[in-house]
């Protein structure tokens, strides 16, 4: 039996190791500017999430969540429902005060006839001496006091109209609201449960639309471009993920590494989790083409004969 040398064994491990470790960054490596795309490992995540929680004051029970994990909702659906009950009754003796005019009406009328009181009083005192300048400068300021009565309802209708406004929005603030089109992924409350103001309540993601962030090595990303499209592919059974589009590139690279970040936009219409380990292909620049076509041997005239054996 022939045995192979100690050294040849050692050298095929060698290269056999160093080929597995000089793929863990890149699917592929390129060979050249002509090579095949470049595939580089990353993830998906969702383009958009937000952990949410109640504007409130004062802690408030829950009167109602019509939602449940997992499920997808739609910007402006109802998740949670807290208990205004009391709320909607002060709002309601709010509303009344600010839609009432009896008050201004009052003034208004008041002061009509404090100005028809200075007008006769005048007459008065000008025709026949029926009244006094002391009740001509009394009736002058009865006039003055009515004016600013009527100011001081106007102004107190203004301030009925903002607490009612302040009472809306209170109310408003013990909905919450879906902010953007996307899917609960995280329920941390129950119906009748008591919350505290800025607890966290709900996770919402948005993943009808993925991004990808992809540490670029700069030799291939500073030739990127916002728009330009690459291929993604599922690691887990190379399914294709679609054509990502460049959305973000990054304005400084990471010297430790020599890689930009780039981020791309995934159409995900079918619903695929986020955080799925994906490789990305960006297709290399493509070289200038070399014109092929020859010109025609000039003519003993000097000139180029273009025509076909003319």
């Amino acid at each position: 039996m022939h045995v192979r040398p100690a050294w040849i064994i050692a050298t095929l491990v060698t290269t056999v190791t160093l080929a597995g470790f000089a793929g863990g960054a890149l699917a592929q490596a390129p060979a050249g500017p002509t090579s095949a795309p470049v595939g580089i490992r990353a993830f998906t995540a969702p383009s958009q999430e937000a952990t949410l929680s109640m504007g409130i004051r004062n802690a408030a029970r829950i009167a109602k969540i019509p939602i449940k994990e997992g499920q997808a909702v739609k910007a402006g659906d109802l998740l949670v429902q807290l208990d205004d009950q009391a709320e909607q009754l002060n709002l309601r003796k709010l509303k009344a005060q600010a839609d009432d005019q009896v008050q201004i009406k009052a003034a208004q009328a008041q002061l009509d006839q404090k100005k028809v009181d200075l007008v006769r009083t005048v007459q008065a005192f000008q025709n026949s001496g029926a009244a006094t300048d002391l009740e001509v400068q009394h009736a002058k300021l009865e006039v003055t006091i009515a004016e600013l009565s009527l100011e001081l309802a106007g102004f107190k209708s203004q301030q009925d109209q903002l607490a009612y406004q302040e009472t809306q929005a209170e109310v408003e603030r013990m909905k919450m609201l879906a902010p953007f089109d996307g899917v609960v992924e995280k329920l941390a409350v129950h119906e009748g449960e008591s919350v505290e103001p800025a607890k966290p309540i709900l996770r919402l993601v948005r993943i009808q639309k993925l991004w990808i962030d992809v540490p670029v090595p700069c030799e291939i990303a500073c030739d990127l471009q916002l728009g330009q499209e690459a291929k993604v592919v599922y690691r887990i059974n190379q399914e294709p993920a679609g054509t990502g589009k460049i959305i973000h590139l990054a304005s400084v690279a990471e010297s430790a590494s020599n890689t930009r970040l780039v981020r791309l936009e995934l159409e995900n219409s079918a619903g695929k989790p986020a955080g799925l380990h994906v490789i990305v292909a960006f297709a290399p620049a493509k070289p200038a083409e070399a014109s092929t076509s020859q010109p025609a041997p000039p003519d003993q005239k000097g000139t180029v004969n273009v025509s076909q054996g003319k």
